[in-house]
């Protein structure tokens, strides 16, 4: 019985030998024919697969580690890849973590989803919700560095990622909108996207915020305001005894470390994400 036994175990290797070898010879017609087999055994195989993944897991950990140390470029290349497909499910895990970050609640069940997002970017027709032009993303795209980059918008910042707060906004205009509230976008988007327009921030502005009085679009504050902050403090250092020779030096640098950097400052990758 042991022999018969043996007899079969080497039929069987001749067997496979014999199939190696023809598949080497013939590699378009067992291309063809393993396509068809996952078409027509789609849930079988998968299901053989997790048997064998969960059967040979510390071999085939030892083995995909050694080829991501040998082929470190190729994989890097390769997630990339898998990033930019999967964007709408990457922007769901990104926001969830951020939302954790800075502990705003909600309810899971009025969460974005994958499908929410392709679908509102489907009703948007690609084209950001503010200034109206064409978002880039997919294989290829770096969304976090595009300037037109495809985004998750909050339209209120104080609520958390969900379906009923949230639109698709490029990365530029996602920026701009972490000070600019989110009518005001709607309304003078383009204008605000291109540095036509900008938003002042200051708390002792008069009149509408919407400005354009060449100011440099790094400053939160319009001209008048600056003008008003350096008065402020030219007075609070003549009132403890100092000079106000040099105030205005000083406001420049003051009002760049007030600033707020609306090309990198992006609501989906540091606050998506």
């Amino acid at each position: 019985m042991a022999r018969g036994a043996k007899r079969c175990a080497a039929d069987r290797a001749a067997q496979n030998a014999r199939t190696r070898a023809d598949r080497a010879a013939n590699p378009e017609r067992y291309r063809e024919y393993d396509r068809r087999k996952r078409e027509r055994h789609p849930e079988k195989i998968k299901q053989r697969k997790k048997e064998y993944a969960k059967k040979n897991f510390e071999r085939l950990k030892v083995y995909y580690r050694a080829y991501a140390d040998t082929n470190a470029i190729a994989v890097k290349a390769k997630d990339k890849r898998k990033h930019a497909r999967n964007w709408a499910s990457h922007m769901v895990r990104s926001a969830k973590l951020n939302d954790a970050k800075h502990h705003r609640p909600y309810n899971i069940e009025d969460y974005i989803t994958v499908e929410y997002l392709r679908a509102t970017l489907e009703t948007q027709k690609s084209d950001c919700i503010y200034c109206n032009m064409k978002m880039v993303y997919g294989e290829g795209v770096n969304r976090t560095k595009e300037r037109m980059g495809l985004t998750v918008q909050r339209m209120d910042n104080d609520i958390a990622h969900i379906r009923a707060n949230c639109v698709l906004a490029c990365r530029r205009c996602n920026g701009v909108s972490q000070k600019v509230p989110h009518v005001v976008m709607l309304e003078h988007g383009p204008n605000i996207h291109e540095n036509f327009l900008r938003y002042c921030t200051a708390d002792y502005h008069i009149g509408d915020r919407i400005v354009d009085d060449g100011t440099d679009w790094h400053r939160q504050h319009c001209r008048e305001c600056t003008e008003v902050e350096r008065n402020m403090r030219d007075e609070n250092q003549q009132a403890v005894g100092g000079s106000p020779g040099n105030t205005e030096s000083e406001t420049e640098s003051q009002t760049d470390n007030e600033t707020y950097d609306m090309t990198s400052c992006e609501d989906t990758e540091t606050d998506e994400e």
